[in-house]
């Protein structure tokens, strides 16, 4: 039995290892945290471990490693059994990437529902996905670990799946879970931050439509001239700097002179914007000539017609349809749904000067990019 001390950001990696380490509860000097719960344990006051038989107590905290370990010691708990959980083996072994088992279908390219169809045939998957929310559901927690590598960490890791973001308690959204502990990136992003890594030289000027996440961490990392932003208001200018050093912009006007941008990444920012046309070509507009976009948001392969859920009207918003909202990192409130996009999109491409644009499918049992009806990468070429 193991208890982790400390019910703070820096545990959050170690419920991906929950089963593995055993962990029964979290203990937390913050008075606030005691007497609640820490992802489905209890958390209780470190005294509350005084005389018990403990595998081990794990220290959460870098930051207050020797002041955690003090106060254990004075606790009476043995040396021998307080653990740095970051030096734990479990969280060090690579992967090897690299072998033929790739998590993005290169050579499919979609543009039919007719080759929509023929992707998403394989039976097995469905099997597949249908055992894993059988296990989440039949878990105490709702949710269960995977066993996968992350293509961009580049570690054999566990992947969190639970019903989070799920329109039922009984599904997984396969799309938004599979959640790395060490990158944070979720299944999409994975997979796409691998794609644009790949592709795209290290010295490309990439702009990409976030930058309160773990993907502009990344992505930080990997370019040296990336420009990340979010969306903070309809009567902020472009490219200013707001609070906490994040830049505003609308995609509908974007601040960048004519093409300068050699990348433009999109995740699921498109369904947001409150009009598309507009946004699309203003991406064009700060492309360079044979610049790429790289987008993903949800697409629905047998709809002919986009839905226009909501529409701007002199500055109002004017709801067609019941309103939809999905997360957003700089607002409680969440992101407006603005389009259900279907086929059409297509022609939305080519009305911006778009020379090229299709969708790449992803799936991978070993990388747990999981979710043969939703993983689709869109490309498209200036």
């Amino acid at each position: 039995m193991a208890v982790v001390f400390g019910a703070g950001g820096d545990a959050v990696r170690l419920i991906y290892y929950e089963n593995q380490l055993k962990i029964e509860f979290f203990i937390d000097n913050d008075p606030e945290k005691t007497g609640g719960q820490f992802y489905g344990f209890d958390v209780v006051k470190p005294e509350a471990i005084v005389g018990m038989e403990l595998d081990a107590v794990l220290l959460s905290s870098r930051r207050y490693a020797s002041e955690m370990k003090e106060q254990l010691i004075r606790l009476g708990i043995d040396e021998s059994r307080i653990v740095s959980a970051w030096e734990l083996e479990l969280f060090g072994e690579e992967a090897d990437v690299t072998e033929p088992d790739s998590a993005c279908f290169l050579d499919s390219q979609i543009r039919t529902k007719e080759e929509y169809d023929q992707f998403r045939g394989n039976s097995a998957w469905s099997q597949i996905e249908t055992v894993l929310e059988e296990m989440v559901l039949q878990s105490p927690r709702k949710r269960i670990s995977y066993p996968g590598r992350c293509q961009v960490c580049r570690k054999r890791v566990n992947l969190l799946i639970d019903n989070q973001y799920s329109e039922s308690p009984r599904k997984v959204n396969f799309r938004e879970r599979m959640v790395c502990p060490f990158c944070g990136l979720n299944n999409r992003q994975r997979e796409i931050a691998r794609l644009v890594t790949d592709r795209v030289p290290g010295d490309a000027r990439v702009y990409i439509t976030e930058q309160v996440t773990p993907m502009y961490q990344y992505l930080s990392r990997q370019f040296v001239h990336l420009t990340g932003s979010e969306y903070m208001g309809p009567d902020i200018p472009g490219g200013k700097i707001c609070e906490g050093g994040v830049i505003h912009e609308d995609l509908t006007a974007l601040s960048f002179a004519d093409e300068t941008i050699d990348c433009v990444i999109s995740n699921d920012v498109f369904e947001h914007v409150s009009d598309i046309d507009r946004a699309l070509e203003e991406i064009y507009r700060v492309l360079k000539a044979g610049g790429m976009l790289y987008a993903t948001f949800p697409m629905n392969f047998h709809q002919e017609q986009t839905v226009k859920r909501a529409e701007m009207v002199d500055g109002t918003i004017l709801h067609r349809q019941e309103p939809a909202y999905h997360g957003n990192p700089v607002s409680e409130e969440g992101s407006l749904v603005f389009y259900d996009y279907g086929m059409d999109f297509f022609s939305r491409i080519r009305k911006a000067g778009f020379s090229y644009g299709y969708f790449v499918p992803f799936y991978s049992i070993p990388y747990g990019n999981i979710g043969n009806r939703s993983l689709f990468i869109f490309i498209a070429t200036k």
